[in-house]
């Protein structure tokens, strides 16, 4: 069996840490990192267009970490989303190996040695290009908005089979000559970046190993009208990624049978409900399609009452509907979008 050592020897690992105005959590994420074991490994920092104090924070822990190696700042001029941040950052790296990691994970002091022991255990397969971690079940808010976002994460890697087509970016390792031979993310998007170049590598047949004891606590504090907007955000930046007919059919395959169909469900509830007091049989339906859309949500009720309790669960049945329904309006509206340009591109010709 190979020593943490000789683990560190063969995967040398860069650390691609996008960040804007997150001084607070970059710290923190800074600081628990130190604590893993460094050998191997460095550090490179890209701040994003911040206005705030993250040069010298990155300075600060910089300067405490004894003999750790030091940390590459660098800064971009101005704001230009997560996907420039992390292929600057890539472009600044040196290792084989890179580890993106968000600003606000907290990680534990045993993570860098997990995702080398996993690169290890899956290395014989040409086709297992990364490691991903997820958030911890551990969350360090009380509200239901930030636990609610948080579980629905935790629970989709927890439902995921271990070698894994998708990916997400928060806690993701990968090799690096893959990543140059796409072209790293795609610089278009400011939020769907992490599922573009999933697409990307799923498609031509590679894998994401899900290291389930690979977790990081998520510092981020999530509001009702801040999960809206990323949740307009993100699906806006989905609908606009132009994919082939294979790529669709993988993309499909990401959301999932059951997601797809709550998304599809609240609409037509709604409109049975404002019709049953011309025709009770309305009703009926509404009940039915109700019914169905709850069975789609049953698993992670169950997940969140067992690990939040029932008063938790019943408000996340709700939301889950609510957030749907919002979901609806933001496809639809993509869509009016994209007829209306294919509509003008047609006049222009």
């Amino acid at each position: 069996m190979m020593t943490s050592s000789d683990l560190a020897g063969r995967y040398p690992i860069s650390v691609v840490i996008p960040c804007h105005n997150a001084e607070r959590e970059l710290k923190l994420c800074l600081e628990a990192l130190f604590k893993n074991d460094l050998t191997h490994l460095e550090i490179v920092v890209v701040d994003d267009g911040s206005s705030d104090s993250t040069a010298q924070v990155v300075e600060d822990v910089a300067q405490g970490g004894g003999d750790s190696p030091t940390i590459q700042y660098l800064a971009l001029d101005k704001k230009s989303g997560p996907a420039v941040a992390r292929n600057q950052g890539v472009r600044q790296a040196s290792h084989p190996f890179v580890l993106f990691l968000d600003a606000d994970i907290v990680l534990t002091r045993q993570s860098i040695e997990l995702i080398r022991e996993s690169l290890d255990l899956y290395s014989h397969r040409s086709d297992i290009i990364g490691v991903l971690g997820s958030y911890s079940e551990i969350i360090p808010w009380d509200d239901f908005f930030s636990n609610f976002k948080n579980l629905t994460i935790c629970f989709l890697y927890k439902s995921t089979d271990t070698l894994s087509p998708f990916l997400h970016t928060p806690i993701f390792c990968i090799r690096r000559e893959i990543l140059d031979r796409v072209g790293g993310f795609d610089s278009r998007f400011k939020t769907a970046e992490d599922f573009g170049l999933g697409i990307l590598l799923g498609t031509q047949g590679f894998h994401f190993v899900i290291d389930r004891t690979l977790e990081g606590v998520h510092l981020k504090r999530y509001s009702l009208g801040g999960i809206f907007k990323e949740d307009w955000r993100r699906i806006r930046d989905l609908a606009a990624i132009k994919l082939n007919p294979s790529q669709r059919r993988f993309a499909l395959r990401a959301h999932r049978p059951h997601r797809l169909v709550s998304l599809l469900l609240p609409g037509p509830i709604l409109l049975s409900v404002i019709l049953t007091p011309f025709n009770p049989s309305f009703g009926n339906l509404a009940l039915f399609l109700l019914a169905v859309f709850g069975l789609c949500n049953v698993p992670f009720l169950l997940y969140a009452r067992r690990l939040r309790g029932w008063g938790f669960a019943v408000k996340a049945a709700g939301f889950i509907f609510c957030e749907m329904a919002w979901a609806e309006v933001v496809v639809a509206s993509s869509l009016v979008r994209s007829v209306n340009s294919w509509l003008g591109q047609g006049e222009a010709k």
